[in-house]
């Protein structure tokens, strides 16, 4: 059985995926990447994540959108996000929706590791 946390990475921007990607790898994660929420939703990862750092705005499904639907089906995922947009969170973020780091793009690599350490060991 891998003990190694499972990390999705949910972005529209390739760039920005393969950078996190190869930031979490260096730190010894497994990683998912995916395109859109959706795409998590429906993938085989869904089920062994330990956490997920989401693009804010996705086309199709808004980020917070997935985090509403991860709590519709009782998955207790911490989710961090990271966008260009952080007022969108305070317009738009549902009663109970919380994540665990909310990242300004662009952000410092550190930042992000310190959320999924977060994340992972609360």
């Amino acid at each position: 059985m891998n003990t190694t946390p499972l990390v999705a990475v949910i972005d529209d921007n390739d760039h920005v995926l393969a950078a996190i990607e190869r930031l979490l790898k260096m730190q010894n994660y497994e990683v998912h990447t995916f395109t859109s929420a959706e795409a998590f939703l429906e993938s085989q990862q869904l089920s062994c994540t330990s956490c997920v750092v989401s693009d804010l705005r996705l086309p199709g499904m808004h980020g917070l959108t997935l985090f509403e639907r991860l709590k519709q089906r009782d998955e207790s995922l911490p989710l961090i996000f990271i966008t260009a947009h952080p007022e969108d969170i305070s317009r738009r973020q549902p009663d109970g929706i919380e994540p665990v780091c909310v990242l300004k793009k662009p952000f410092d690599a550190d930042q992000l590791i310190d959320c999924i350490n977060r994340a992972l060991n609360p």
